[in-house]
């Protein structure tokens, strides 16, 4: 036998839509994960998107369709001629690399040995003579500053004359020294008038440069 329940009432003839239509009409419950955010996020979000497409485009470069195209560009701009340096600075180069082991690096040479570079007229003084020794070396003793050296300088004629003359330039004005600037020409034309095989010797270079072997210093 049915029972009817107590909380029944016989005289609520609503339907079973009409007691339910409050359930229906609370707002549903959002699902976690999908609650919207606070405005202030987007805006801070929306800011870093934009000072990230401004910083890239500042400084990542160009952006091309044609990588190649852009590429050619940089190899053709490291492969045009390097802007000539002073003469100074090439000197310097060649004298670390071929004089120093025996000139070292004060340019006051080997006792008894290897001559000084500074303070010495071979070197301050004529550039012509400097230039042949330079072009064709010198062997045999040598006296500067009152003594004597008897080590071999070998020819160095296979040297561009820019660098011949950048190294008879930095010697000329490096340790205390200071005089002109040896020009690219001198050892041109050193090169057409003096036809040589053998090194110089000290007795021979001061035949041939005798009347200017004090001309070169800067007055």
């Amino acid at each position: 036998m049915n029972q009817t329940p107590e909380f029944f009432d016989a005289s609520d003839k609503r339907s079973m839509e009409e007691i339910h239509a409050a359930v229906f009409r609370e707002a549903k419950l959002p699902e976690e994960g999908a609650e919207p955010g606070p405005a202030w996020l987007y805006v801070v979000i929306f800011a870093t998107l934009c000072f990230g497409f401004f910083y890239i485009g500042r400084y990542l470069g160009e952006v091309s369709d044609r990588p190649h195209v852009l590429e050619e560009g940089v190899m053709m701009a490291s492969m045009g001629p390097e802007p000539p340096q002073p003469l100074f600075k090439v000197g310097e180069k060649i004298y670390r690399q071929r004089c120093v082991s025996c000139h070292q690096e004060n340019g006051l040479g080997v006792e008894g040995t290897y001559p000084p570079l500074a303070q010495s007229s071979w070197v301050t003084g004529n550039p012509e003579r400097l230039a042949a020794i330079l072009l064709y070396g010198i062997n045999g003793n040598i006296t500067v500053n009152g003594k004597v050296y008897n080590g071999n300088m070998p020819a160095w004629e296979n040297l561009k004359d820019e660098q011949l003359a950048g190294v008879a330039t930095y010697i000329r004005n490096s340790w205390g020294n200071s005089a002109d600037t040896v020009r690219v020409e001198t050892f041109v034309e050193a090169r057409k008038k003096i036809k040589r095989v053998a090194p110089w010797t000290e007795q021979e270079l001061n035949e041939m440069f005798k009347p200017q072997l004090a001309s070169g210093a800067k007055k």
